[in-house]
């Protein structure tokens, strides 16, 4: 028989929580921002993958969000109209806004994937197999076909003497001279057809990025030239910032000309790897978005700083609660790191960038390890500065899931596998298999008991509840309420109860698995999976956009709202909730779960603001600027890109406010390096590069 929830809202039985509120904190902010743009007012619109448009009034300091629905996840271009009207070519549709800030769907047909403009009045939109072309702001398309019989997404560009040029992956480049009636392959001189993007420079200049090359035409595609220095990088655009300088975007970073395209070299963008969009504003101003950052520059891109404020980062998956730091992975943006519980956040993803992390966790010997989608089991052993990715598990099947076990890792593959490592991740061997009844198991999570089966080993799969007294060797299955169940989330409280649940329901065990009660059952099937457990052993769920705790083991329940989109709840051993939410970044609940007292404003640790010049040329001095906002004693420490302790400055006085401090370098050979500041409330990190 299904447990009947009780729900009591009274002040009377719950103080504590039912008075509390939820505070924001102050980042991380950045995420991966597919376009920029500006409007015709002279207001900046940025393209959040996974997230919303956002708007800034003040050429890219503060941003605010504009318009969220779902299609904004999917925006891939941003483009403003010399109408006025801003198009957003989006997987679900184009969209159209007289301001950036209410949009409506245009009746494009089709999956739009670059837009351009043609004269005063048409605009000219890549599709799959085809371009389409509208003379009214997208009230009505037109379809034309550059190649017969094929389905690739175009990309198009428009010359001054009225050509149209479409390009696609695996097929090449055509043109059009009678504003697509006709077609003419123009691509027979270049060394690939697999064309990642097309880009116009002064109506004249047609470069296209192909696969690790990019070449550039001044008559129309009837004769290229190869770009040099961009041998070895797949370009995603070009524009040009000053009549003397081009940028490039690409997988590599980015690339400056100052010969109108012919010869590239490697822009030195702090440790930047991969842009993804750039705006050029007001003659030599440029906002970069790269690797989960914002950056803007004054000076034609000399000198960088972080210009994010506002975006937070999107589908926070990973929360790891540490005594005064916070770990947040995101799903699409990376790592992030605040060393004074989330008042200052640095970027913490310099190994690969970014990759999706769904799991972060830290070993007792301090190793850090981040579960990801995209880039296998990544590791630090200098708290976040450093990353590298473990070897594969020898099935080849990626991570589901890791956890130490007696100064060992003990890991479960997709395919239900489960292996030992004695060296961080650098070898594995497999010690057993979770073996279900029927089928395999496909996703898993370790529960490595302290409290309910002090040694024992549980893991939650979607084939139902598996348990092991021997480190993994053999596993065998414990029945929820009866059933092998799909299950979503695996905890333990300090008073040995374990908690287990599906996407519908929550149960409870008091005897170490073997029995379950049904606690809570959820009316809308949206039971998120996540839970966290205070010392008292009060329990902290999400369902339905609403927060349930229960301080009796789940007899009766409690219900706040939370902040909206949550996806992750943490626990502090001290009693503060902390949750992750999907657009609007990291919150603390201001009343302590274990106390019911307010929650004290956490000092903040000293923060990097600047560092300049940059680049630095070898045997310069590196100016620092930072903020305390406590008295403390300071250290500086110089790290190099192996982690190795290069420089050490001590400060034995720093009055709260803004310093400038000079490093000097004369001792460091040219390379990439991490600047750390650090005092008694948490430390900062940036990173710099030294050139000769």
């Amino acid at each position: 028989m299904r447990l009947r929830v009780i729900l009591i809202f009274s002040l009377l039985f719950f103080p504590a929580v039912s008075s509390a509120q939820w505070e924001a904190l102050p980042g991380p902010n950045g995420g991966v921002l597919q376009s920029l743009t500006t409007t015709s007012q002279g207001m900046f619109l940025a393209a959040q993958y996974a997230g919303p448009i956002l708007y800034s009034t003040d050429q890219g300091q503060n941003w605010t969000e504009a318009w969220r629905d779902f299609w904004t996840s999917n925006v891939v271009e941003l483009a403003t109209a010399p109408s006025g009207h801003v198009f957003a070519a989006s997987y679900n549709g184009m969209y159209r806004s007289m301001d950036g800030m209410a949009w409506e769907k245009t009746a494009f047909s089709d999956i739009p994937t670059s837009i351009a403009f043609v004269g005063d009045d048409a605009l000219l939109v890549g599709a799959r197999g085809h371009v389409e072309i509208s003379t009214n702001d997208g009230d009505s398309w037109e379809l034309s076909y550059p190649f017969a019989s094929n389905t690739r997404s175009f990309k198009v560009a428009v010359a001054d003497n009225g050509s149209w040029f479409a390009g696609a992956y695996q097929v090449g480049v055509a043109r059009s001279t009678d504003q697509g009636q006709s077609w003419q392959p123009v691509d027979a001189a270049l060394p690939s057809i697999i064309v990642y993007s097309l880009s116009m420079i002064d109506g004249s200049r047609l470069f296209v990025g192909l696969a690790n090359a990019t070449y550039y035409s001044l008559d129309g595609g009837d004769s290229w030239t190869a770009a040099d220095g961009l041998l070895g990088t797949n370009v995603y655009r070009i524009q040009r910032v000053s009549p003397s300088l081009l940028f490039a975007e690409s997988s590599n970073g980015l690339y400056a000309s100052q010969d109108d395209g012919a010869t590239w070299e490697r822009h030195a963008v702090q440790d930047i790897s991969n842009v993804s969009s750039v705006l050029v504003y007001d003659g030599g101003h440029v906002l970069a978005a790269a690797d989960g950052r914002l950056l803007r520059s004054s000076d034609q891109g000399s000198s960088w700083i972080r210009s994010d404020a506002g975006i937070h980062v999107p589908v926070i998956q990973a929360l790891l609660v540490e005594e005064q730091d916070l770990w947040v992975g995101s799903l699409v943006s990376g790592v992030y790191h605040s060393a004074d519980l989330g008042q200052n956040w640095n970027y913490a993803d310099s190994a690969y960038s970014p990759f999706a992390a769904t799991q972060i966790s830290r070993i007792s010997d301090g190793t850090l390890f981040a579960i990801t989608q995209d880039a296998g089991l990544r590791r630090s052993f200098d708290n976040g500065i450093h990353w590298s990715r473990t070897s594969e598990p020898p099935s080849g099947y990626d991570v589901s899931t890791v956890a130490e076990y007696e100064a060992e890792l003990r890991m479960v593959d997709y395919s239900g596998t489960v292996y030992r490592s004695s060296d961080h991740g650098d070898t594995w061997i497999q010690v057993g298999v979770l073996e279900p009844v029927s089928g395999r198991v496909s996703r898993a999570q370790l529960l490595v008991s302290t409290f309910a089966d002090a040694g024992s080993i549980f893991a939650a799969t979607d084939r139902g509840l598996f348990h092991s007294s021997n480190g993994g060797e053999d596993w065998t299955l414990l029945p929820v309420s009866g059933i092998n169940r799909d299950l979503t989330l695996l905890a333990e409280s300090r008073q040995g109860n374990l908690y287990t649940a599906t996407y519908r329901s929550l149960f409870r065990s008091d005897d170490g698995g073997a029995t379950w009660t049904e606690v809570y059952a959820s009316s809308g099937q949206a039971l998120a999976s996540t839970i966290a457990i205070n010392r008292e052993g009060r329990v902290f769920i999400i369902d339905d956009g609403m927060m349930y705790n229960s301080t009796n083991l789940g007899l009766t329940w409690n219900v706040d709202p939370p902040p909206a989109g949550v996806t992750v709840l943490a626990m502090h051993a001290s009693g503060v909730l902390y949750a992750g939410s999907e657009y609007s970044g990291v919150f603390r609940f201001s009343q302590n779960t274990s106390t019911a007292s307010p929650v004290p404003a956490a000092p903040r640790s000293p923060a990097i603001t600047d560092l300049y010049p940059q680049p630095l040329q070898a045997g310069a001095s590196l100016h620092v600027s930072l903020r305390t906002e406590v008295e403390s004693a300071l250290q500086l420490r110089v790290y190099d890109a192996a982690g190795r302790l290069r420089l050490t400055r001590n400060r034995e006085s720093g009055t709260a406010g803004s310093h400038m401090l000079t490093v000097d370098t004369q001792t460091l050979p040219s390379g990439a390096y991490v600047l750390e500041l650090q005092s008694v409330h948490g430390r900062s990190q940036r990173s710099f590069i030294i050139t000769h």
